[in-house]
């Protein structure tokens, strides 16, 4: 990990830890009140936006993390925020 050099290891640990990161997700959403969700819209649009960059960083391969930033565009964060304003998050 100090000289940012992806290992088998390395992709392993991430791929555990983006399970995990989904799994954390599904079971906040579960254990959030119906009756909370409106007041906690914020949050919401927080946790949808830090998703998307989960599955960005899934999808570009775990261990990439270690060369370089990945990143949401200030747009696609907009239209997520907006999404998930209207239609609420679900991971």
């Amino acid at each position: 990990i100090m000289q940012c050099k992806p290992t088998d290891n390395f992709a392993k640990l991430m791929q555990f830890q983006v399970d995990r990161a989904r799994e954390t997700y599904r079971e906040a959403m579960l254990l959030l009140p119906t009756a909370d969700k409106k007041s906690q819209k914020v949050g919401l649009i927080m946790a949808a936006i830090y998703y998307a960059l989960l599955n960005e960083i899934d999808r570009d391969g775990a261990q990439n993390v270690l060369t370089y930033k990945i990143a949401i565009p200030s747009p696609r964060k907009k239209r997520i925020a907006l999404k998930t304003w209207l239609f609420g998050f679900k991971p």
